[in-house]
């Protein structure tokens, strides 16, 4: 299980992953980012009401990446066996990981929060132009590496247009 520095595990976090493994590889609950002003919290995972299992690394190409690094607990061989945490594209490396993962394995992901994911300016994801560019790298090392469609990517360069438009 992992655990940022400056995030926060919810009591319960590590018993309801550990119930919802099954035979999955990566099991994830979902995070609430918290800020400074409680208008800008937001929620991060599936948006659905039940876990999703995940069978293809695309279903984290778009539109996002639902897998909050902290909310995460992995099998440790099959993390090993994928190369662990590699730092290919300067940012995403959770992402990255997860796709290499997923290239064999399942994953689920509980819409329940059970992290809380501190906000604030000195971490690398607020840093949307970095973060974008390592989605983009991650994602088309993954099509590479698995011969998938491009068409997840593409689909993903839409939901960053339109992030990037929001953002200015």
């Amino acid at each position: 299980a992992l655990l940022d520095s400056d995030d926060e595990w919810l009591p319960d976090h590590l018993a309801n992953l550990w119930r919802l493994r099954g035979e999955h590889a990566l099991v994830a609950g979902a995070a609430l980012r918290c800020g400074m002003h409680p208008l800008n919290d937001k929620y991060h995972g599936p948006t659905t009401r039940s876990p999703k299992v995940l069978r293809s690394g695309d279903q984290l190409v778009c539109p996002e990446n639902i897998i909050p690094v902290s909310a995460s607990m992995v099998k440790r061989e099959v993390a090993i066996e994928a190369g662990g945490f590699q730092a290919r594209h300067g940012v995403s490396e959770d992402l990255d990981l997860w796709l290499r993962v997923l290239a064999g394995h399942t994953a689920i992901c509980s819409p329940e929060v059970s992290i809380i994911y501190h906000v604030h300016g000195e971490q690398m994801s607020s840093e949307l132009e970095q973060m974008l560019r390592g989605h983009q790298a991650a994602s088309e090392a993954h099509r590479e590496r698995t011969g998938g469609s491009p068409v997840p990517l593409k689909r993903w360069d839409g939901v960053a247009a339109f992030r990037r438009m929001r953002e200015a």
